[in-house]
């Protein structure tokens, strides 16, 4: 497992599952991260075996000697096959492995220019029949993409309804326009202009968090920034909140949908790709189209309104995560492609 991008988002959080459940397969495990990622003692815990770097992987020069790191520890290991998390991982092994052993890695996103470029490893982990679609149309050879939504080791949480007053809704993200957090807190404040009273938090850092600052001062509304939050600090929020709000403009899968429905959550998003491949709308959450705030608000709205019908639809949501996005439904289908990539 070669993941040596920085920080704490869905894509660099996806070593862990992906670790976890080909050792639950029979497979001998090694990852190799950044010495400075949160995950690398959440995997040593979990007794997985973890090699890190202080090289980062980029500009090219330092690319070049962090792969040569990574061909030292795969040699020693003696590494069949190496799976790599896109740009995060792929370009060093590439460099260090090309040839050796397959090489194949997880796509995190459905950009052209994205895509394009994981066209050097030996195949890809699509997590959506849309992302599935999309690297066909792109030129990836069919019997070298393989579809394996992403998923999660922990066992669902009983559901939570909704029973604060004022209501608490919550939110997880890079604070980035792509994540559309503005929109969030304009739906918020459509819900003030209608006399709903509710207090948002949000967990994340990134350059726009002034921005969003200024916006909830000019619209008055209550919402508190936690900064980043670890395993433990997002556990803490999900048992703190009726809601979790979602207003992404582009999310290819999108964990986070996944932890809250672990959760037991109520859940309100707009309609991302990764929204639409895992939820049914008004049937396991409530959702809008992208950038409408006004909308956004309506779902909020239909899980405070009534809670009985929210927690329903956490109920169903939390049956689909077992079905389809624990480790115990997947687990079996990544062992497959890691095999069939290996010995192809």
């Amino acid at each position: 497992m070669v993941m040596t991008g920085g920080g704490g988002g869905g894509l660099q959080q996806c070593v862990v599952p992906y670790s976890l459940a080909l050792r639950q397969q029979g497979h001998d495990i090694l990852a190799v991260l950044l010495e400075k990622s949160p995950f690398v003692p959440v995997l040593r815990q979990a007794g997985i075996d973890v090699v890190t770097t202080r090289i980062p992987r980029k500009p090219l020069p330092l690319t070049w000697i962090q792969s040569r790191q990574i061909a030292s520890v795969a040699k020693s290991f003696g590494a069949e096959i190496a799976v790599t998390f896109a740009s995060k991982g792929l370009p060093p092994t590439w460099m260090a492995l090309k040839g050796k052993i397959p090489v194949i890695t997880h796509c995190g996103s459905t950009t052209a220019k994205t895509m394009i470029r994981l066209k050097a490893s030996d195949g890809i982990i699509v997590t959506s029949d849309t992302m599935q679609n999309l690297a066909l149309e792109r030129g990836f050879q069919p019997d070298r993409v393989w579809l394996c939504p992403n998923f999660l080791a922990d066992d669902p949480l009983p559901v939570i309804e909704c029973h604060h007053s004022p209501h608490r809704i919550g939110s997880l993200g890079r604070l980035v326009p792509r994540k559309g957090f503005d929109v969030l807190i304009n739906a918020c404040g459509v819900l003030k202009r209608r006399g709903v009273h509710l207090h948002l938090s949000i967990g994340g850092t990134g350059p726009s968090q002034p921005e969003l600052e200024k916006l909830v001062h000019d619209l008055g509304v209550d919402v508190d920034f936690l900064g980043w939050l670890d395993g433990a600090g997002k556990a803490r929020l999900f048992s703190e909140i009726d809601v979790f709000a979602y207003a992404s403009r582009n999310e290819p899968f999108g964990l986070i949908y996944l932890e809250a429905m672990q959760a037991g959550l109520p859940v309100a998003t707009t309609q991302t790709i990764g929204a639409d491949y895992i939820f049914e709308a008004g049937q396991t959450a409530t959702m809008a189209p992208i950038g409408d705030a006004e909308a956004l608000a309506d779902a909020i709205y239909a899980n405070l309104s009534d809670p009985v019908a929210a927690a329903d639809r956490a109920r169903r949501a939390g049956q689909v995560y077992v079905e389809k996005f624990h480790i115990s439904a997947t687990a079996p289908v990544l062992d497959e492609i890691v095999s069939n990539a290996r010995n192809s």
